[in-house]
């Protein structure tokens, strides 16, 4: 007897790594199970009941897919921009000053 998933567990799997990767998009990276998704084998046709709940995934990931560069050039942008404040040659590396500003 083999281990295969049903569609149920696959489309439940698919789900979870969805939602991980919008939580991190999202900044949320409280209790993320970031692992490798692998593509499930020997699930057969799926059924007609769960077409819907696939497709749902699957414009999800789409989303994803289109969402995912736009938020790494910006990431990437900022490093560059922040690497260039760090190196600049007019800044001064000085110690923390803080301000009584109570008195």
């Amino acid at each position: 007897m083999t281990d295969a998933p049903t569609w149920e567990q696959a489309l439940d799997a698919l789900e979870h790594h969805i939602r991980d990767a919008e939580a991190l998009l999202n900044g949320d990276t409280e209790e993320l199970d970031i692992s490798e998704w692998t593509k499930p084998h020997g699930l057969g046709p799926m059924p007609a009941h769960l077409v819907d709940r696939a497709m749902a995934l699957r414009a999800r990931q789409a989303t994803l897919m289109a969402v995912i560069p736009v938020v790494l050039a910006e990431n990437r942008k900022q490093r560059q921009m922040a690497a260039r404040m760090d190196t600049a040659p007019d800044r001064r590396r000085a110690d923390a000053v803080y301000v009584d500003v109570s008195a």
